[in-house]
């Protein structure tokens, strides 16, 4: 009697542990399922983020353009400025040159 009472409880053991068993595998398939909704959601922020940073790129090469446009201009502008301005020092020192020329 012994034995058939001991045969019944590792039955009834082995029935627990296959029952727990199979609860850990379900709560496992749950996580995995929810770390791969996580892991979907994280590689569409990261795509909205990449998107985002394609366009902050271009709107940062439309700017960096216009500096340079404006840059060239104001260097232009201050080749003319300097331009003129050393021609007529130039023209004044040689008109001085003249009139002290003259004068002596």
């Amino acid at each position: 009697m012994s034995l058939l009472q001991d045969d019944i409880e590792l039955r009834e053991r082995t029935v627990r542990l296959e029952q727990e068993l199979k609860h850990q595998r379900e709560l496992m398939l749950e996580s995995l399922r929810q770390m791969e909704q996580r892991l979907a959601q994280a590689d569409y922020r990261l795509a909205q983020m990449e998107k985002r940073l394609e366009q902050t790129e271009k709107r940062f090469e439309q700017v960096q353009s216009a500096v340079n446009e404006r840059s060239d201009q104001l260097t232009a502008r201050v080749d003319l400025a300097f331009m003129l301005w050393s021609s007529a020092t130039i023209l004044s020192i040689a008109s001085l040159v003249v009139a002290l020329i003259k004068l002596t």
